[in-house]
């Protein structure tokens, strides 16, 4: 008992001392920073679009790569793995959070195919979506609206969607179900509503679409998606 206890104890400092370590270095690249005018800055390793203006600073991407080097690690006990991730997680989601310059925050659940609206961190509205199929996953991780209008009308899949609003490269959108070219909605689609259905982006039902195009600001509210 007492060996056994004491290797436990080996293991708890090895993961405390790994998540200083990580938190070290997180802390020392969001110190490191650059300011950078009136762009969308693209971060192509984890995807991660950040519309930013005058007065946003964002780290710089050589000392990002000590975020790339740790995330990618492989440890052998699996609960230091799973603390080093939301050690991780919780400093870029702080980063992030200091950047955004309003007091909306959307939550994306993949599992429950939820969007959550929080106001000033108070949750105000809970809405059903459809994320992507399998081979056209919508992309997780954190993200910033970047944009929107009233209608699109996409020829490639013969349909279009109301009220968008951009969270990735002008690719991949919140929007309302599917309209056809003659902008009626189609039932099939709009019954799938609640299940993985779309081509990647997130859709919703027309007067939530309508609400959150109204509601949220177009540019720099944080989009969480897991």
């Amino acid at each position: 008992m007492i060996f056994n206890t004491y290797k436990l104890s080996i293991k708890q400092s090895l993961t405390i001392l790994l998540i200083a370590i990580t938190v070290f270095l997180i802390g020392f690249s969001t110190y490191s920073i650059l300011p950078i005018n009136n762009i969308n800055f693209t971060r192509e390793k984890d995807m991660l679009t950040v519309p930013v203006s005058l007065n946003h600073k964002i780290p710089l991407e050589n000392k990002n790569e000590n975020l790339n080097l740790i995330s990618n690690l492989v440890y052998a006990n699996s609960t230091s793995s799973q603390l080093i991730k939301i050690a991780i997680l919780s400093q870029r989601y702080q980063m992030l959070n200091q950047m955004n310059s309003n007091n909306y925050k959307i939550e994306v659940s993949i599992i429950e195919q939820k969007v959550l609206i929080y106001e000033d961190n108070k949750l105000i509205k809970s809405m059903i979506c459809s994320t992507g199929i399998k081979n056209k996953d919508t992309p997780e991780g954190f993200f910033y609206t970047n944009g929107k209008g009233e209608y699109f009308f996409n020829s490639k899949y013969s349909q279009g969607a109301f009220y968008w609003v951009n969270f990735l490269n002008n690719i991949y959108l919140f929007h309302s179900v599917p309209v056809d070219i003659e902008n009626n909605i189609i039932t099939s689609e709009s019954l799938k509503l609640g299940e993985k259905a779309s081509h990647g982006c997130i859709r919703l039902s027309l007067e939530d679409s309508k609400w959150l195009y109204d509601t949220v600001p177009s540019y720099n509210t944080l989009v969480y998606i897991h």
